[in-house]
């Protein structure tokens, strides 16, 4: 018969002990096509072991790589999504703070940052990363921060606020409060507090890894733990 026949070059798979989606690097076949229990990915730094692969949160203090980045027990892991993301970090990171590196922006990223006081957004490389400061991040694909915390200095140093205009502030805090509370913990005056969710919108809980942006109704300071 004259038919028609499809050829396909034959592929590399990995293995998928844990079923996870993600294989081994060290144990590969190849095949037409995936083989039973072994896919196209070959990032899975333990194949035992489902909850470890390059798409898991890093767990701080188990002992575990859990997200395979090479690093065990970072103190903290931020997701961002693809676009623009509004966050800070809890505590001062170990090593480097400029936000290019504590970010990792890339070629297609952005960091913005505005200060209040000098009236203008700060150039990327006068940007530094601080837990009384919120940054606008924006990402060309979704990825997954996880840092390392300083042990100095333990408390960072407070960041004035100014009264009538938006200031971009951080949530100093491992632990998730209400505005209210936060008002309470941080002595600051303001008539709005708004977080980003594709669009700016009010809250009333503040979330750890967040920025928010805040209208002082009187000049303060940021505390740099709470």
């Amino acid at each position: 018969d004259d038919g028609l026949f499809t050829i396909t070059a034959p592929s590399t798979y990995y293995a998928d002990a844990d079923t996870d989606d993600y294989g081994d690097p060290d144990d590969s076949v190849v095949a037409g096509s995936a083989p039973a229990g072994y896919v196209e990915d070959n990032t899975d730094c333990d194949d035992t072991n489902a909850a470890v692969n390059p798409g898991a949160a890093e767990v701080p203090d188990d002992g575990i790589d859990n997200n395979c980045n090479g690093v065990i027990d970072e103190d903290f892991c931020l997701n961002l999504n693809a676009g623009w993301n509004f966050v800070s970090i809890p505590k001062m990171v170990n090593g480097s703070n400029d936000a290019e590196t504590v970010f990792d922006i890339g070629d297609y990223d952005l960091c913005e940052y505005y200060d209040v006081h000098e009236g203008r957004w700060l150039d990327l490389d006068e940007i530094t990363v601080e837990p009384t400061r919120g940054y606008l991040v924006s990402k060309n694909n979704p990825e997954m921060l996880c840092l390392d915390f300083s042990d100095s200095p333990l408390f960072p140093s407070a960041q004035p606020v100014y009264a009538g205009d938006f200031n971009m502030i951080g949530f100093p805090s491992m632990d998730g409060m209400s505005v209210s509370d936060f008002k309470t913990a941080t002595g600051l005056e303001f008539s709005m507090i708004m977080q980003w969710d594709s669009g700016y919108y009010s809250t009333g809980y503040m979330t750890t890894g967040r920025g928010y942006l805040i209208w002082p109704t009187a000049n303060g300071s940021m505390p740099g733990m709470i």
